[in-house]
């Protein structure tokens, strides 16, 4: 029989994906082989990797923005909108609830005012808490460090610290001091060291309400410039997940997050409540 010099079975060709992985493992090779021997093919094998990872990119930054067009509960608007008639109505239900919140505050706490006639910044101090007093209705006391008053104080009680005790057993260091004073003198706060703003106060007085539990957290959240929305339920809580189905599922980790943010209160949208006649 003639010899058969015809190889049957070819082995198979190897194919190579081109993709981020590839490229992490090979770029700096190629980079490194255009840079020692600068021929035309080392230099267009470099210069057309760097376009792989640019097209690459476009393509993952195009198809991500499409798709946080449409995941709702990633829609960063939920946070602080910002369209101008959204941004509107959202300032005007945060302005509603920082007054709902110190007409809470004040049914049962006022500011003390620890402050001196010589302090240039308790004279500066003095108009914002006018601002403050006059907007929310919380009461100031205004206590004199020197035994003097100063313009502008006429709508505060004023007592004197002629003795310092009051000075010492708060230990006010600088003026002005405030703190937060429950009526019936069983709670006191630190409120702000020096000269501040209006909101810097109402900031800093949301803040420690909050930690004192005089307002809840659902109110302090309510009266933000941005809204706290995320995956976690408090501050200090951790998520945990199945590893086998983390590492072998895709879909896996978006769709325990999905979870977490499902049914969190946001700005822009009301909880449907089912009607007593629905099942």
């Amino acid at each position: 029989m003639p010899k058969n010099n015809t190889v049957n079975s070819e082995k198979s060709e190897e194919r190579v994906t081109l993709d981020v992985d590839w490229l992490r493992k090979n770029l700096d090779g190629i980079r490194d082989d255009a840079i020692n021997k600068p021929t035309p093919e080392n230099l267009a094998a470099y210069a057309y990797a760097q376009r792989l990872i640019l097209d690459l990119s476009t393509r993952f930054s195009s198809k991500m923005m499409e798709f946080m067009e449409i995941e709702t509960l990633l829609d960063e608007s939920k946070r602080r909108p910002t369209t101008s008639m959204a941004l509107a109505s959202f300032s005007h239900e945060t302005r509603n609830a920082l007054t709902n919140i110190m007409d809470k505050v004040k049914e049962n706490n006022h500011v003390w005012f620890f402050y001196k006639t010589t302090c240039s910044y308790c004279m500066k101090q003095i108009p914002v808490l006018k601002e403050f007093s006059y907007r929310y209705g919380v009461k100031i006391l205004a206590i004199s460090m020197d035994g003097g008053t100063l313009p502008g104080m006429e709508d505060f009680d004023v007592v004197y610290d002629n003795s310092g005790n009051v000075t010492k057993q708060f230990n006010v260091t600088v003026t002005p001091t405030m703190f937060v004073a429950q009526n019936d003198g069983k709670r006191f706060i630190p409120l702000t060291q020096g000269l501040h703003t209006l909101p810097e106060i109402e900031k800093r007085l949301l803040l420690v309400s909050r930690d004192a539990e005089i307002i809840t957290t659902e109110e302090y959240q309510r009266a933000q410039s941005v809204r706290e929305v995320n995956v976690f339920k408090n501050s200090d809580g951790e998520i945990t997940a199945n590893k086998e189905r983390l590492e072998n599922d895709p879909g896996h980790l978006a769709d325990l997050l999905r979870a977490k943010l499902k049914g969190v209160a946001n700005f822009g949208s009301t909880p449907n409540q089912p009607s007593e006649n629905q099942d």
